[in-house]
């Protein structure tokens, strides 16, 4: 079949295309208009030697094939819907940005538990819980206000409250395995209930200030969240000490809403490698003066007063807590930052997909590491000859992926069914 040659023109474009593409993307719809200026079916443009390829909204030239070898119109139709394919940003009415960093946080958190158990015999635990416990649970209440809405708000509170009832009743029963008396406290304790409990107080208290300047209030919240450790009687008692000092990041995520983020993340691409730079410098730190910076910890547990995170130290250090407290938030909020900018912001099958289930590895990570810890102490798997930093971080991985398939919805599915069932 003969093929119909370009004009001089034609090629000067394409020529012209495949020079600028290398600096700047190119629009679809541009290449097609190039082609009908020089008198031509844009449909055709496979069968020339320019092959186009469509990447999401670019066009990418590629000058390898030559006029004898270059592939059919359909093979390269289908090589342009596999790459759309490949760089879907929605996929289901979900933004594939913030399922894939939602997985990859809540892997953090699960590293972060399951190195407890391992931090009074290894520096590696403690380096990497130091590292992790700086901005895991902020993250995860920044993207939760990045996506709080207004409507709901009683049964997402409901829901989450009833969430964190019903864990904390399974971590009070699990005592019985080893023939004690089980533990339950009603309005506070630690552990990991705590989270749902206070992101059901955000989502409340968010929603009554609704009417309010959020920027003014979230100038008030970082004031609070630094004064809150001066008082010794604010502790653990529903979570209240917890509240007040993460409500910034989720404040700060429902200014920003998810849109602006979004497209902040998309148009700022070059930030990457500093935000690599960021995260590098933190581990080092984190890696070098594990213990040095051990205080750390109780700050970022954000349930502690002052006067008990410096126990032992100079009372300095005591009267400049807020300034700690403020250091935490400017390192928090670059390091939420640099883990933003380091995630795919397009859809990848199976991290989008995990990503979309981490509320069922919440749950449950914490029950299963403490009934395996109970017959096959996690010490032991540390002593098996591997490096211990590929079994603190192996672990973890696994169990999150396999807490995210289906089979493990239960029974937060049938709970979120019950609480959103409308008469």
């Amino acid at each position: 079949m003969s093929r119909d040659i370009p004009s001089r023109a034609c090629l000067f474009y394409l020529f012209y295309g495949s020079v600028v593409i290398r600096l700047r993307p190119v629009k679809a719809v541009r290449i097609s208009k190039i082609y009908k200026r020089c008198g031509h079916d844009a449909g055709q443009m496979v069968e020339y030697p320019l092959l186009f390829f469509v990447t999401g909204d670019e066009v990418r030239l590629n000058n390898r094939y030559d006029h004898a070898d270059a592939p059919s119109q359909a093979s390269a139709a289908r090589g342009a819907r596999a790459a759309r394919k490949s760089r879907v940003t929605v996929y289901r009415g979900r933004i594939s940005l913030w399922d894939n960093l939602k997985f990859m946080a809540i892997v953090l958190v699960v590293v972060g538990h399951f190195a407890d158990y391992l931090t009074e015999t290894s520096m590696v635990s403690r380096s990497i819980r130091l590292f992790i416990y700086a901005f895991h649970m902020p993250l995860f209440f920044f993207i939760s206000g990045l996506f709080h809405r207004d409507r709901e708000v009683t049964r997402r509170c409901t829901f989450l409250v009833l969430s964190g009832f019903l864990l904390k009743m399974v971590f009070a029963s699990l005592p019985l395995l080893r023939g004690r008396e089980p533990s339950f406290e009603l309005t506070g304790g630690g552990g990991i209930p705590w989270f749902l409990f206070v992101l059901a107080a955000f989502t409340a208290l968010t929603y009554i200030l609704r009417e309010q300047n959020l920027k003014l209030i979230l100038f008030c919240s970082f004031i609070l969240g630094m004064a809150v450790g001066y008082d010794r009687s604010v502790g653990d008692a529903f979570y209240l000490s917890r509240t007040l000092v993460f409500y910034p990041f989720y404040l700060m995520g429902r200014t920003l809403a998810q849109p602006g983020a979004t497209e902040l993340r998309k148009k700022n691409r070059w930030i990457t490698i500093f935000a690599l730079v960021f995260l590098f410098a933190w581990g080092y730190l984190c890696y070098r003066f594990p213990d040095q910076l051990s205080f750390l910890q109780d700050l970022f547990s954000g349930k502690m007063p002052y006067a008990e995170i410096f126990e032992g130290y100079d009372r300095i250090n005591v009267l400049c807590g807020s300034i700690y407290r403020a250091g935490f938030y400017l390192l928090a909020f670059l390091l939420i930052w640099s883990f933003i900018f380091i995630t795919p912001y397009y859809r990848i099958k199976a991290l989008t997909y995990l990503g979309s289930h981490t509320i069922n590895v919440y749950f449950w990570h914490g029950i299963i590491m403490k009934v395996v810890n109970r017959y096959l102490p996690y010490k032991q798997m540390v002593d098996t000859g591997l490096p211990e930093w590929v079994i603190i971080l192996a672990i973890p991985l696994a169990l999150s992926v396999i807490l995210s398939l289906g089979i493990f919805d239960f029974p937060l599915h049938y709970l979120k069914q019950a609480v959103y069932k409308k008469e």
